[in-house]
Protein backbone atom coordinates (compact mmCIF):
# COMPACT_ATOMS: atom_id res chain seq x y z
CA UNK A 1 0.00 0.00 0.00
CA UNK A 2 3.28 2.35 -0.03
CA UNK A 3 2.35 2.81 -3.48
CA UNK A 4 -0.99 4.31 -4.14
CA UNK A 5 -2.67 5.34 -7.94
CA UNK A 6 -3.56 8.58 -7.44
CA UNK A 7 -5.38 10.90 -9.66
CA UNK A 8 -3.22 13.69 -11.37
CA UNK A 9 -3.17 16.81 -9.14
CA UNK A 10 -3.68 14.78 -6.10
CA UNK A 11 -1.11 14.36 -3.49
CA UNK A 12 -1.20 12.16 -0.28
CA UNK A 13 -1.90 14.45 3.05
CA UNK A 14 -2.29 12.13 6.18
CA UNK A 15 -1.45 8.68 7.73
CA UNK A 16 -3.41 7.10 10.40
CA UNK A 17 -2.77 3.84 11.86
CA UNK A 18 -6.39 2.91 14.17
CA UNK A 19 -5.67 0.28 17.38
CA UNK A 20 -9.14 -1.16 18.80
CA UNK A 21 -7.13 -3.15 22.25
CA UNK A 22 -9.04 -5.61 24.66
CA UNK A 23 -7.11 -7.49 27.16
CA UNK A 24 -6.21 -10.43 25.12
CA UNK A 25 -5.57 -8.69 21.43
CA UNK A 26 -5.45 -5.66 19.16
CA UNK A 27 -6.97 -4.94 15.61
CA UNK A 28 -5.26 -2.06 13.37
CA UNK A 29 -5.47 -0.90 9.95
CA UNK A 30 -3.95 2.10 8.47
CA UNK A 31 -6.21 4.41 6.48
CA UNK A 32 -4.49 7.41 4.11
CA UNK A 33 -6.21 10.35 3.17
CA UNK A 34 -5.64 12.42 0.06
CA UNK A 35 -6.07 16.17 -0.64
CA UNK A 36 -9.42 15.02 -2.48
CA UNK A 37 -10.52 13.73 0.41
CA UNK A 38 -10.02 10.34 -0.78
CA UNK A 39 -9.43 7.76 2.34
CA UNK A 40 -7.06 4.31 1.38
CA UNK A 41 -7.30 1.45 3.91
CA UNK A 42 -5.42 -1.93 4.47
CA UNK A 43 -7.35 -5.19 5.78
CA UNK A 44 -7.88 -4.95 9.25
CA UNK A 45 -5.51 -7.09 11.00
CA UNK A 46 -4.98 -8.90 14.29
CA UNK A 47 -2.21 -9.24 17.54
CA UNK A 48 -1.59 -10.37 20.59
CA UNK A 49 -1.53 -7.53 23.33
CA UNK A 50 1.94 -8.68 24.38
CA UNK A 51 5.41 -7.14 23.44
CA UNK A 52 5.83 -9.71 20.52
CA UNK A 53 2.67 -8.38 18.79
CA UNK A 54 4.01 -4.75 19.73
CA UNK A 55 7.04 -5.58 17.54
CA UNK A 56 5.04 -7.42 14.59
CA UNK A 57 2.51 -4.31 14.73
CA UNK A 58 5.70 -1.75 14.27
CA UNK A 59 7.57 -4.06 11.53
CA UNK A 60 4.65 -3.96 9.58
CA UNK A 61 3.87 -0.48 9.91
CA UNK A 62 7.13 0.12 8.40
CA UNK A 63 6.33 -1.41 5.15
CA UNK A 64 2.77 -0.02 4.50
CA UNK A 65 2.84 3.44 5.13
CA UNK A 66 4.52 6.05 2.76
CA UNK A 67 7.60 7.19 4.46
CA UNK A 68 7.46 11.13 2.59
CA UNK A 69 4.27 11.62 5.06
CA UNK A 70 4.21 11.71 8.63
CA UNK A 71 2.04 8.93 10.27
CA UNK A 72 0.53 8.32 14.13
CA UNK A 73 -1.10 5.58 15.83
CA UNK A 74 -4.75 6.48 17.68
CA UNK A 75 -6.22 4.46 20.09
CA UNK A 76 -9.09 4.75 22.57
CA UNK A 77 -8.94 5.01 26.44
CA UNK A 78 -9.93 1.27 27.64
CA UNK A 79 -9.36 1.00 30.87
CA UNK A 80 -5.44 0.05 31.41
CA UNK A 81 -4.94 -2.50 28.06
CA UNK A 82 -3.79 0.53 25.86
CA UNK A 83 -1.11 1.60 28.16
CA UNK A 84 1.86 -1.03 27.33
CA UNK A 85 1.24 -0.63 23.27
CA UNK A 86 0.81 3.37 23.99
CA UNK A 87 4.67 3.37 25.68
CA UNK A 88 5.91 0.75 23.52
CA UNK A 89 5.60 3.09 20.50
CA UNK A 90 6.44 6.37 21.79
CA UNK A 91 9.48 5.30 23.36
CA UNK A 92 10.32 3.89 19.90
CA UNK A 93 9.93 7.36 18.78
CA UNK A 94 6.36 7.11 17.04
CA UNK A 95 3.60 9.63 17.23
CA UNK A 96 1.16 8.24 19.70
CA UNK A 97 -2.96 9.91 19.73
CA UNK A 98 -5.09 8.66 23.03
CA UNK A 99 -8.65 9.78 22.68
CA UNK A 100 -11.16 9.17 25.24
CA UNK A 101 -13.82 6.53 24.36
CA UNK A 102 -16.92 8.87 24.38
CA UNK A 103 -14.99 11.26 21.79
CA UNK A 104 -14.64 8.11 19.08
CA UNK A 105 -17.50 7.32 19.91
CA UNK A 106 -19.28 10.58 18.90
CA UNK A 107 -17.25 10.29 15.87
CA UNK A 108 -18.36 7.12 14.79
CA UNK A 109 -22.12 7.95 15.16
CA UNK A 110 -21.66 11.05 13.32
CA UNK A 111 -20.57 8.86 10.32
CA UNK A 112 -23.42 7.01 10.89
CA UNK A 113 -21.84 3.90 12.00
CA UNK A 114 -24.26 1.44 13.36
CA UNK A 115 -21.84 -1.88 13.56
CA UNK A 116 -19.42 -2.16 16.30
CA UNK A 117 -16.63 -4.81 15.80
CA UNK A 118 -12.76 -4.91 16.46
CA UNK A 119 -12.09 -4.50 12.68
CA UNK A 120 -14.86 -2.04 11.99
CA UNK A 121 -13.98 -0.11 15.17
CA UNK A 122 -10.04 0.13 14.04
CA UNK A 123 -10.89 1.35 10.56
CA UNK A 124 -13.11 4.00 12.26
CA UNK A 125 -10.03 5.00 14.58
CA UNK A 126 -7.80 5.22 11.87
CA UNK A 127 -10.59 7.68 9.78
CA UNK A 128 -10.99 9.49 13.15
CA UNK A 129 -6.43 10.29 13.31
CA UNK A 130 -7.08 11.60 9.07
CA UNK A 131 -10.15 13.42 9.30
CA UNK A 132 -10.08 15.43 12.91
CA UNK A 133 -7.40 18.33 13.16
CA UNK A 134 -5.95 19.12 16.56
CA UNK A 135 -5.37 15.76 17.67
CA UNK A 136 -2.46 16.30 20.00
CA UNK A 137 0.31 13.36 20.23
CA UNK A 138 0.47 11.58 23.64
CA UNK A 139 3.21 12.36 26.35
CA UNK A 140 4.93 9.79 27.65
CA UNK A 141 4.05 10.21 31.66
CA UNK A 142 6.75 9.78 34.13
CA UNK A 143 7.28 6.36 35.50
CA UNK A 144 7.05 7.97 38.99
CA UNK A 145 3.85 8.59 38.89
CA UNK A 146 2.28 5.30 37.03
CA UNK A 147 4.24 3.25 40.37
CA UNK A 148 2.47 5.72 42.30
CA UNK A 149 -0.74 4.79 41.18
CA UNK A 150 -0.15 1.50 41.21
CA UNK A 151 0.49 1.40 45.04
CA UNK A 152 -2.46 3.84 45.75
CA UNK A 153 -4.96 1.42 44.32
CA UNK A 154 -3.19 -1.35 45.90
CA UNK A 155 -3.69 0.51 49.16
CA UNK A 156 -7.07 0.89 48.44
CA UNK A 157 -7.70 -2.64 47.86
CA UNK A 158 -6.29 -3.74 50.95
CA UNK A 159 -8.36 -1.59 53.27
CA UNK A 160 -11.62 -2.73 51.46
CA UNK A 161 -10.19 -6.47 51.67
CA UNK A 162 -9.00 -5.83 55.22
CA UNK A 163 -12.39 -4.82 56.42
CA UNK A 164 -14.16 -7.41 54.77
CA UNK A 165 -12.34 -9.96 56.99
CA UNK A 166 -12.26 -8.43 59.80
CA UNK A 167 -16.61 -8.43 59.40
CA UNK A 168 -16.23 -12.20 58.92
CA UNK A 169 -14.38 -12.96 61.46
CA UNK A 170 -16.64 -10.70 63.95
CA UNK A 171 -18.93 -12.77 62.13
CA UNK A 172 -17.28 -16.01 63.09
CA UNK A 173 -16.58 -14.69 66.32
CA UNK A 174 -20.17 -14.18 67.66
CA UNK A 175 -21.57 -17.15 65.78
CA UNK A 176 -23.94 -20.00 67.74
CA UNK A 177 -20.49 -22.28 66.72
CA UNK A 178 -17.29 -20.85 66.64
CA UNK A 179 -14.70 -22.93 64.46
CA UNK A 180 -11.40 -22.20 65.64
CA UNK A 181 -9.81 -23.12 62.04
CA UNK A 182 -11.96 -20.66 60.32
CA UNK A 183 -11.05 -18.15 63.10
CA UNK A 184 -7.35 -19.12 62.90
CA UNK A 185 -6.99 -18.47 59.22
CA UNK A 186 -9.14 -14.70 59.45
CA UNK A 187 -6.66 -13.61 62.13
CA UNK A 188 -4.01 -14.92 59.75
CA UNK A 189 -5.29 -13.18 56.92
CA UNK A 190 -5.33 -9.54 58.79
CA UNK A 191 -1.95 -9.91 59.79
CA UNK A 192 -0.87 -10.42 56.54
CA UNK A 193 -2.88 -7.91 54.90
CA UNK A 194 -1.34 -5.50 57.68
CA UNK A 195 2.29 -6.42 57.20
CA UNK A 196 1.48 -5.55 53.40
CA UNK A 197 -0.08 -2.27 53.85
CA UNK A 198 2.58 -0.75 56.22
CA UNK A 199 5.49 -2.16 53.15
CA UNK A 200 2.89 -0.07 50.80
CA UNK A 201 2.82 2.93 52.52
CA UNK A 202 6.67 3.05 53.74
CA UNK A 203 6.98 2.34 49.27
CA UNK A 204 4.81 5.05 49.23
CA UNK A 205 6.18 7.79 51.81
CA UNK A 206 9.43 6.73 49.93
CA UNK A 207 8.61 7.77 46.89
CA UNK A 208 6.88 10.74 47.50
CA UNK A 209 9.48 12.03 49.51
CA UNK A 210 12.43 10.79 46.75
CA UNK A 211 10.85 13.79 44.47
CA UNK A 212 10.39 17.36 44.85
CA UNK A 213 7.96 17.45 42.61
CA UNK A 214 5.64 15.29 43.59
CA UNK A 215 6.77 16.47 47.35
CA UNK A 216 5.94 19.92 46.79
CA UNK A 217 2.35 19.07 45.12
CA UNK A 218 1.17 17.04 47.81
CA UNK A 219 2.74 19.53 50.50
CA UNK A 220 0.89 22.30 48.91
CA UNK A 221 -2.46 20.47 48.67
CA UNK A 222 -2.50 19.34 52.18
CA UNK A 223 -2.41 22.60 53.30
CA UNK A 224 -6.21 22.81 52.02
CA UNK A 225 -7.70 22.39 55.76
CA UNK A 226 -10.00 18.91 54.99
CA UNK A 227 -7.48 17.10 53.06
CA UNK A 228 -4.81 14.91 54.43
CA UNK A 229 -1.59 13.13 53.13
CA UNK A 230 -3.59 10.17 52.02
CA UNK A 231 -5.99 12.32 50.08
CA UNK A 232 -3.03 14.69 48.22
CA UNK A 233 -1.54 11.37 47.45
CA UNK A 234 -4.38 9.39 45.52
CA UNK A 235 -5.11 12.74 43.44
CA UNK A 236 -1.56 13.41 42.42
CA UNK A 237 -1.52 9.14 41.83
CA UNK A 238 -4.75 8.84 39.49
CA UNK A 239 -4.34 12.39 37.92
CA UNK A 240 -0.43 11.39 37.53
CA UNK A 241 0.34 15.12 38.45
CA UNK A 242 -2.23 16.47 36.27
CA UNK A 243 -0.68 15.17 32.91
CA UNK A 244 -1.60 17.22 30.10
CA UNK A 245 -4.51 18.41 32.12
CA UNK A 246 -4.89 22.25 31.16
CA UNK A 247 -7.93 23.32 32.52
CA UNK A 248 -9.75 23.26 35.56
CA UNK A 249 -13.26 22.03 33.57
CA UNK A 250 -10.93 19.25 32.32
CA UNK A 251 -9.47 18.18 35.16
CA UNK A 252 -13.26 17.88 37.02
CA UNK A 253 -14.23 16.32 33.78
CA UNK A 254 -11.51 13.38 34.09
CA UNK A 255 -13.22 12.78 37.67
CA UNK A 256 -16.78 12.72 36.29
CA UNK A 257 -17.72 15.60 38.26
CA UNK A 258 -18.93 17.55 35.66
CA UNK A 259 -23.02 18.96 35.20
CA UNK A 260 -24.50 17.49 31.97
CA UNK A 261 -27.80 19.61 31.27
CA UNK A 262 -30.38 18.67 28.81
CA UNK A 263 -32.86 21.62 27.39
CA UNK A 264 -34.73 21.42 24.14
CA UNK A 265 -37.40 23.81 23.68
CA UNK A 266 -40.07 23.32 26.32
CA UNK A 267 -38.33 20.16 27.25
CA UNK A 268 -36.29 20.99 30.54
CA UNK A 269 -34.04 18.49 31.82
CA UNK A 270 -32.45 18.28 35.55
CA UNK A 271 -28.87 18.33 35.56
CA UNK A 272 -26.69 15.87 37.22
CA UNK A 273 -23.43 14.50 37.65
CA UNK A 274 -22.03 12.54 34.38
CA UNK A 275 -19.90 10.15 36.75
CA UNK A 276 -18.32 9.49 33.53
CA UNK A 277 -14.90 9.36 34.62
CA UNK A 278 -12.17 8.09 37.34
CA UNK A 279 -14.35 6.75 39.80
CA UNK A 280 -11.50 6.21 42.40
CA UNK A 281 -11.08 10.46 42.64
CA UNK A 282 -14.86 10.92 43.56
CA UNK A 283 -14.64 8.17 46.40
CA UNK A 284 -11.55 9.86 47.85
CA UNK A 285 -12.70 13.45 47.79
CA UNK A 286 -16.45 12.21 48.72
CA UNK A 287 -15.09 12.26 53.15
CA UNK A 288 -12.66 15.19 52.28
CA UNK A 289 -16.29 17.04 50.48
CA UNK A 290 -17.71 16.12 53.58
CA UNK A 291 -15.51 17.47 56.71
CA UNK A 292 -14.74 20.38 54.53
CA UNK A 293 -18.97 20.76 54.97
CA UNK A 294 -18.68 21.69 58.36
CA UNK A 295 -14.83 22.45 59.16
CA UNK A 296 -13.58 25.19 56.32
CA UNK A 297 -15.21 28.15 56.80
CA UNK A 298 -14.78 29.18 53.03
CA UNK A 299 -16.61 25.91 51.66
CA UNK A 300 -18.99 25.57 54.47
CA UNK A 301 -20.15 29.23 52.89
CA UNK A 302 -21.06 27.24 49.74
CA UNK A 303 -22.07 24.19 51.07
CA UNK A 304 -24.81 25.75 52.58
CA UNK A 305 -25.50 27.79 49.39
CA UNK A 306 -26.41 25.24 47.33
CA UNK A 307 -28.11 23.14 50.30
CA UNK A 308 -30.39 26.02 50.63
CA UNK A 309 -31.32 25.84 46.95
CA UNK A 310 -31.14 22.03 47.01
CA UNK A 311 -32.98 21.53 50.07
CA UNK A 312 -34.05 17.86 48.73
CA UNK A 313 -30.73 16.30 48.93
CA UNK A 314 -27.68 17.21 50.76
CA UNK A 315 -25.62 15.37 47.96
CA UNK A 316 -25.60 17.63 45.67
CA UNK A 317 -24.03 19.96 47.58
CA UNK A 318 -21.18 17.49 48.57
CA UNK A 319 -20.23 16.31 45.17
CA UNK A 320 -20.51 20.33 44.28
CA UNK A 321 -17.62 20.55 47.30
CA UNK A 322 -15.76 17.37 45.70
CA UNK A 323 -15.31 19.52 42.38
CA UNK A 324 -14.24 22.39 44.30
CA UNK A 325 -12.08 20.62 46.11
CA UNK A 326 -10.28 19.13 43.29
CA UNK A 327 -10.44 21.83 41.28
CA UNK A 328 -8.51 23.95 44.33
CA UNK A 329 -6.08 21.24 44.58
CA UNK A 330 -5.32 21.83 40.73
CA UNK A 331 -4.86 25.19 40.97
CA UNK A 332 -2.51 24.77 44.13
CA UNK A 333 -0.17 22.16 41.62
CA UNK A 334 0.33 24.26 38.96
CA UNK A 335 0.96 27.48 41.07
CA UNK A 336 3.35 25.61 42.87
CA UNK A 337 1.59 27.87 46.22
CA UNK A 338 0.04 26.78 49.34
CA UNK A 339 -3.59 27.23 50.33
CA UNK A 340 -4.18 30.94 51.15
CA UNK A 341 -7.70 31.22 52.86
CA UNK A 342 -8.19 34.52 52.34
CA UNK A 343 -7.46 34.54 48.97
CA UNK A 344 -10.74 36.68 46.91
CA UNK A 345 -11.73 37.67 50.41
CA UNK A 346 -11.23 41.61 48.98
CA UNK A 347 -12.54 41.12 46.29
CA UNK A 348 -15.98 39.57 47.24
CA UNK A 349 -16.27 42.23 50.18
CA UNK A 350 -15.52 44.91 47.15
CA UNK A 351 -18.78 43.09 44.85
CA UNK A 352 -20.77 43.44 48.36
CA UNK A 353 -20.16 46.68 48.98
CA UNK A 354 -21.06 47.93 45.70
Amino acid sequence: MKHLQLKDGDRLRRQCIGVDISKKKFTFCLCQSTEQDLHFYTKPRELENSESGFRHLLEWSGKEVDSSVPYSFLMETTGCYHESLALFLARKGMTVIIVHANKAKNFARLNGQRTKTDPVDSKMLATMGCDTPGLKPWPIPDEKYLQLRDMSRLSEQLEKTHAQVLCRMEATTHSGYVTKSVLRAHKSLLRSIEKVQVANEQHMAELVNGDPVIKAGVDNMESIKCIGKKTAVLVTAETLGFHQMTSAKQVASYAGLDVKKEQSGDTDKKGHMTKRGNAHLRAGLYFPAMVASWSNPQLMEDYKRICASHPQSKNIALVALERKLLCLMYSLWKSGREWDPEYGQDKKQEEAMS
